[in-house]
């Protein structure tokens, strides 16, 4: 790997569901964004105001697109980066600043 084994992966991969780092950003988020669905006034009142039908939908839609949109964005960009040989510090990549790091090397400084 270019970056190296990745600690507290199973086996040091980059391409595992079994990361120590993922369970506890996982619990912290699930924790979190119930306390948003439950104190926010406007998921009650959009709740209470849609027919039940119309909010069955809309709410298991809204879930998957949440859980869809940054996983597809994140896996592909990640990779894109290891592929590409982006040469990112630990912090950098720490940062967030994989994403951008892959989008310059694909599409240069004016993309």
């Amino acid at each position: 790997y270019h970056c190296g084994p990745v600690a507290g992966n199973r086996g040091g991969s980059h391409l595992t569901m079994l990361s120590a780092g993922g369970l506890e950003f996982g619990v912290i988020n699930l924790v979190g964004n119930f306390g948003t669905v439950f104190m926010d006034q406007s998921y009650w009142q959009s709740a209470i105001a849609a027919k039940p039908s119309a909010s069955h939908k809309g709410y298991m839609l809204g879930g998957l697109v949440w859980f869809t949109i940054p996983f597809a964005l994140a896996t592909s960009l990640g990779l894109a980066a290891t592929a590409l040989g982006a040469k990112l510090t630990p912090g950098e990549a720490g940062s967030g600043l994989v994403p951008p790091a892959s989008a310059i090397i694909m599409l240069g400084q004016g993309g």
